[in-house]
């Protein structure tokens, strides 16, 4: 009856939570991981730019 919680309904509750977990941490890493990267280039390029300079 629908008063009454079924025992499948936690498990698939905690799935939902652990792929939607997932998803959000791929995207908060993957935004992360290219301002690191931008980061990094920007270092490169100005490392160059010295030895040229010099």
């Amino acid at each position: 009856m629908w008063p009454f919680s079924n025992r499948n309904d936690k498990r698939n509750h905690i799935g939902k939570r652990l792929i939607a977990g997932l998803i959000i941490g791929g995207a908060i890493g993957s935004i992360v991981g290219k301002k690191l990267m931008d980061e990094q280039e920007k270092n490169e390029d100005d490392l160059e730019k010295d030895e040229i300079e010099e």
